[in-house]
């Protein structure tokens, strides 16, 4: 497979060594930095930026691992390792290695490089050549070539050999004892360029001619030192000068030259274009056919500026060069870095993109991340009123909206079309729009025309626009016109307010209710002056009237003696009369004794015949109805009502239950008159009980204190017979809280002298 691609260009800074490895690329610069890229693609800002040398840098090389990168500048030579092989984070890179040297133009890493030693081939101006490896102890060094006054580049650690470029062609030499290995003589037009492959061939490639050559170790002499022996293997001749070669699996080679690339078998058969797919991105054709060799040929114009890089990448081969600033917005692009495409082509002299383009681009991705944002740029490229519809298609208008400037007044259709989008999709955004807006004189728009043309279902919203076009009488309609609004009743009370618009509240009293019954609560109570009761009560019926009686009662304003007969109303329409019985005076007793009797309220019906002077009666009704608690509260409202029980508490001791019950739970009843009455030997459940439950609840007499104590002796007979007997005084009593051995009550008293 074949690739083009260009790498990201460091900032303001040259380009001056590359080296690939993997899907790693490593740059070296003028300034002495090393750039690290993740990728082929790259980025605006690399992975990795390593300060590592005071000059230029001449040449970068890796490791086998790609876990180690060697650099060289012309006086000095360093090494930086990391951690993890997949780790790109520049706290992760540390320098392992750096040494003096003068003139070093090239540098090899063993493959195995820091594993168990560290060495490294380095070649100088002269053309001088050699070994540096690092121990635990000490740095030894050897020279393996002298030179030929020609600078050495292209140094490369194979499997057990290294290779290098030379004057005449080209050299090798044993990679662990330094110890020449061969020449091979290149003549002819061009340069050399050379390249190990995976089976330790190397392959060298000088203007048509292609040689693979096939070197080994054949033994060892006396001192250690490696015999070899190098042959050429295969040969053969290209139609083209070759810039680079690269091995391509085990039987293809790519060849680079400057008008085009060849993928050929060992045997230089070039390889037919529909067995090579070539996917080339736009920057070479826009196509993704399969590309002839005469296609090819166009290669060249696009390869422009810093010489090419051809290497594998994967099953690819890939050639790159530092991309220009079209190629730096199609990554950003590419990446979704839109703000950064947007700063590259604003700065920078393109060819194939335009900055309009590349904004609009930038606007859009800023409308799915953070669209105040894109409404705050997007006018430094276009109107706001062309980003209408982008903003809207990205159901973003809002934001742009409440930018439209309102005191230099566009046209009013702008307006109008933002609220009838605005109406279509969002209803709370358009409520916002419409306030944020606000009034202005002459009107931004026609509030009328959009409130009739947005959808009914927008209620608070037409009735601003009504508002607006000041026709408040119509807001009111329109929100009377739906039911169970959520509008805020305060919203609406303002409304009614502001405008005057009582006497259509008053007309339509019974809609409103219905429609906005919070609303209604809010302007009934603070606008009686304008809303009478006796105006509002008669065009009120049925539920909605004993919601109003009950809403004027509950804010004491039925209390005037002229609004008697909404008592009456109030008695007739309602089925818990408790507290308004007791809190009003005004309607009739009789027609209110029958109402609670046909809803058989027996305590309201006895609290009626109370008022009636009917105590016995209503003793009567609640005994009757077997309300025995209710009998005994009763008789504390009264002498009469107390007279009456006591008669009928002298043979029922559940009705002297009862009344200690009661006052237990704190009824102010005249338990020693009750008592008073009661026969004696009288035998009342749980009597003890409930005379603790008493004391407890209350301040007693001494009566019924001295009662308490003689039950307490378990003698019930006797504390009946003594409880009149005892001469009546203040006693302040603490409940009981402790029995005595016996199982008595202990019972603590002090006396208070009145």
């Amino acid at each position: 497979m074949l690739q083009y691609c260009r790498l990201a260009t460091p900032p303001d800074e040259e380009v001056t060594a590359l080296a690939p490895h993997d899907k790693k690329v490593a740059l070296g610069t003028a300034r002495g930095t090393v750039w690290i890229l993740d990728e082929l693609a790259g980025a605006l800002s690399p992975g990795v930026r390593i300060e590592a040398h005071t000059g230029s840098i001449r040449d970068v090389a890796w490791d086998a691992a790609g876990m180690f990168l060697g650099s060289c500048g012309g006086n000095s030579i360093s090494v930086h390792g990391r951690k993890h092989a997949d780790d790109l984070d520049a706290s992760s890179w540390e320098k392992i290695d750096e040494s003096s040297c003068v003139g070093v133009s090239s540098i090899t890493l063993e493959p195995l490089y820091g594993a168990p030693s560290k060495a490294l081939f380095c070649g100088d101006s002269t053309g001088r050549v050699e070994r540096r490896s690092k121990g635990l102890v000490s740095t030894t060094r050897q020279t393996v070539d002298d030179g030929d006054d020609v600078e050495c580049t292209l140094l490369s650690w194979g499997d057990a050999f290294v290779a290098w470029r030379c004057a005449t062609g080209v050299k090798l030499a044993h990679g662990d004892t330094a110890t020449p290995a061969a020449f091979l003589a290149c003549e002819g037009e061009g340069s050399t360029s050379l390249a190990w492959d995976a089976s330790g061939d190397l392959w060298v490639a000088r203007g048509e001619t292609i040689r693979r050559i096939s070197v080994q170790v054949d033994g060892w002499d006396d001192e250690g030192l490696p015999v070899t022996s190098a042959s050429v293997t295969s040969t053969f001749h290209i139609d083209v000068l070759a810039l680079q070669i690269v091995p391509h699996g085990p039987e293809h080679v790519a060849i680079l030259s400057d008008e085009e690339l060849l993928i050929v078998d060992h045997s230089g058969e070039v390889e037919s274009a529909d067995t090579l797919p070539v996917p080339c991105d736009h920057l070479v054709s826009t196509s993704a056919e399969n590309w002839s060799r005469e296609q090819w040929r166009t290669l060249g114009s696009k390869l422009e500026g810093t010489p090419p890089t051809l290497y594998l990448y994967g099953e690819a081969v890939v050639t790159c060069r530092v991309r220009d600033g079209d190629d730096l917005v199609d990554v950003c692009l590419e990446k979704g870095d839109t703000a950064n495409a947007l700063r590259v082509a604003s700065s920078t002299m393109l060819g194939r993109h335009d900055v309009q383009n590349v904004a609009s681009q930038h606007v859009e991705h800023l409308l799915t991340s953070s669209p105040e944002k894109a409404a705050s740029v997007c006018h430094r490229f276009l109107p706001l009123t062309e980003w209408i519809s982008t903003f809207d298609d990205h159901d973003q208008l809002l934001s742009l909206a409440l930018l439209l400037p309102t005191k230099k007044k566009l046209a009013p259709d702008v307006y109008e079309d933002v609220l009838t989008r605005l109406s279509a999709k969002n209803g709370a955004a358009l409520l916002t729009v419409i306030r944020t807006w606000g009034t202005h004189e002459p009107p931004l728009y026609d509030a009328s025309n959009v409130a009739d043309r947005i959808p009914t279902e927008h209620v608070e919203a037409r009735a601003e626009l009504f508002v607006l076009a000041k026709r408040p009488e119509k807001a009111l309609d329109c929100l009377l016109d739906v039911q169970g609004t959520s509008i805020a009743p305060d919203a609406i009370q303002r409304l009614v307010a502001d405008h005057g618009l009582f006497d259509e509240v008053a007309r339509n009293a019974s809609r409103f209710v219905r429609a906005a019954r919070s609303a209604a609560s809010l302007l009934f109570v603070s606008h009686v002056d304008v809303l009478p009761i006796d105006e509002m009560g008669e065009q009120l019926d049925g539920e909605d009237l004993a919601w109003y009686l009950q809403l004027c009662f509950e804010h004491k304003l039925l209390d005037a003696p002229e609004l008697s007969r909404w008592h009456d109303m109030y008695v007739e329409l309602h089925t818990d009369l408790s507290d308004f019985l007791r809190a009003s005076s005004l309607y009739d007793k009789e027609k209110a004794l029958q109402r609670c009797m046909q809803l058989q309220k027996w305590r309201d019906a006895a609290y009626l015949l109370g008022c009636l002077n009917r105590e016995d009666d209503a003793i009567s009704l609640l005994l009757k109805h077997n309300d025995l608690d209710g009998a005994a509260r009763h008789a504390a409202s009264s002498e009469e009502a107390l007279v009456a029980f006591s008669e009928r508490a002298t043979v029922r001791p559940d009705l002297i239950a009862a009344a200690l019950d009661a006052a237990a739970d704190g009824c102010e009843l005249d338990l020693p008159r009750v008592l008073a009455s009661t026969q004696s030997g009288m035998e009342v459940p749980d009597l003890r009980k409930r005379y603790i439950g008493a004391l407890q609840a209350k301040r007693l007499d001494a009566a019924l204190l001295d009662a308490a104590a003689a039950c307490a002796s378990r003698d019930e007979t006797l504390a009946l017979e003594r409880k009149l007997h005892v001469a009546q005084r203040g006693v302040l009593m603490e409940p009981p809280h402790e029995f005595d051995e016996d199982g008595n009550i202990i019972i603590e008293r002090r006396d208070r002298y009145y």
